[in-house]
């Protein structure tokens, strides 16, 4: 489902993957006006600090990292320099990563630009010759904005993605890239699934496409999926995938006729059948439907199995937890807040910092925060330095944390006083990215993306929070990003 609102100099689009894909938002500009002369100051001083020696930083992939975040951040406020930043990026993965980023910001303001620029980070994106990370290629993070754009336009993007993609690297590079474009498919072509499905199934590295694919049709109707998949698993005995498609199918009928799947499963191929009950019981543990789970985890036990055994034994341990599964908060409430106000400890400021999520209840409470931490800060720092940790050094810096609360709370002078004292230039450039784009988000999808050192916090003041901008969902840590 596509959820399309516009207004006056914004758009949100929500797309929802119900196919187990997650959520993916991408949304411009909040309601209020952002506060221009806090996002010039921010800017000038990110320019500064970059200079005309950001090769000075340790290693050009965090250099390209930050020009790419910086040049999507400096497109909202100046699009030709944004622009003209990201293609001086000599790396194509970062290039098309940033290009993309523009053309995600431009969706609110100037359609034909951002088609525009979406096909020039294609372009981009198709030189891309090694690896980053564990990211092969950028085009399963530019797939992500398809649905975003107008029917018409998002299926010319489509198709012109798809050439790309088939123009690009070897198949073991493109299996990411292919579920991405296959999840736009989904969304922007549904009427193209199953000849995608059976175009693409007899090749290798396409498995989580075609379980994504096959989930879909399954959903859409499930006996013509059970049929198709039957049929081209008893007779294409050359798919390399016609396993992974029944037992797609299988698993979606479970939700409906356990029994019925089940003994389905049971009829396939010894090893299929195996690895397809595994898939089934983990499908039932996840739905919390716990005896019918330890019936397929029976079936996996007789007779016994080395090779299964392990598995066995993590299914039986996954359904123990589930009568008892906790989950983990990193949340600061303005109450916590407050206790820390009310009784000042350095230890407390370093839990607080280590939140993925922090609230403040108005500006007040945010400034005299700001006010409080700095006070603590050398003892703080004769405590790092007495077991040779500067605080620079933490993933979330106290100071960054800092930075971003004195933007948010319009003390821009205060925030870039404080930015000074992170001694790492990268690291504090990046916060003060961090404090821009909490006062002008970005498109939210990107903040998915491999353009950050550490996973962004949302920290936010009650009185002022945006509920579709401050209360995003957290943003996914970029592997191999620090």
């Amino acid at each position: 489902m596509i959820i399309r609102t516009s207004g006056s100099g914004f758009i949100r689009v929500a797309v929802f993957l119900i196919l187990g894909g997650g959520v993916l938002q991408i949304a411009g500009a909040q309601d209020r006006s952002p506060d221009n002369e806090t996002i010039r100051k921010l800017l000038e001083r990110i320019n500064r600090e970059i200079g005309a020696n950001a090769d000075i930083f340790v290693g050009a992939n965090r250099t390209n990292l930050l020009l790419t975040r910086v040049s999507i951040l400096e497109s909202q406020f100046t699009p030709d320099k944004g622009l003209t930043r990201a293609r001086a990026i000599e790396d194509p993965f970062y290039s098309s990563l940033a290009l993309g980023g523009i053309a995600a910001t431009e969706l609110s303001s100037s359609l034909s630009a951002s088609c525009d620029h979406f096909r020039e980070a294609l372009a981009h994106a198709s030189k891309i010759s090694s690896w980053h990370g564990e990211h092969p290629t950028s085009l399963d993070f530019l797939f992500q904005l398809l649905p975003a754009y107008p029917n018409k336009q998002a299926r010319d993007l489509l198709a012109a993605s798809r050439e790309t993609l088939d123009a690009w690297g070897e198949a073991e590079k493109r299996d990411q890239a292919l579920l991405a474009l296959s999840q736009a498919y989904v969304l922007i072509a549904p009427e193209q699934v199953e000849s995608l499905l059976l175009e693409i199934a007899p090749k290798g590295y396409v498995g989580a496409s075609v379980r994504y694919l096959g989930r879909f049709l399954a959903q859409r109707s499930l006996e013509h999926t059970l049929n198709l998949a039957g049929e081209l698993y008893r007779d294409q005995m050359n798919w390399q995938n016609a396993d992974e498609f029944l037992t797609t199918a299988f698993v979606e009928l479970a939700n409906t006729d356990f029994q019925r799947a089940f003994e389905g499963i049971k009829q396939m191929r010894e090893v299929d059948s195996r690895v397809a009950a595994i898939e089934l019981a983990q499908s039932l543990i996840r739905a919390r439907r716990n005896e019918e789970a330890e019936k397929v985890i029976d079936y996996l036990s007789s007779p016994p199995s080395e090779w299964l055994q392990e598995h066995v034994n993590r299914l039986r341990h996954e359904l123990r937890q589930n009568a008892a599964e906790l989950t983990a908060t990193s949340y600061a409430s303005p109450e916590l807040i407050d206790e820390f106000l009310s009784e000042l400890d350095a230890t407390r400021l370093e839990l607080l910092a280590d939140k993925t999520c922090i609230i403040f209840r108005d500006p007040e409470q945010a400034h005299e925060f700001v006010s409080k931490a700095l006070s603590l800060f050398p003892s703080l720092r004769e405590r790092f330095a007495s077991d040779g940790t500067p605080p620079e050094s933490s993933r979330f810096s106290i100071l960054g944390l800092l930075v971003i609360c004195s933007s948010l709370t319009g003390e821009i002078d205060s925030a870039l006083d404080i930015s000074s004292r992170i001694l790492i230039r990268a690291t504090r450039i990046s916060y003060l990215a961090e404090a821009y784009e909490h006062i002008s988000p970005p498109p939210s999808v990107v903040s998915g993306w491999p353009i950050y050192f550490w996973k962004p916090k949302i920290v936010s003041i009650k009185e002022k929070a945006n509920p579709d901008t401050r209360f995003r969902a957290v943003p996914k840590c970029a592997p191999g990003a620090y």
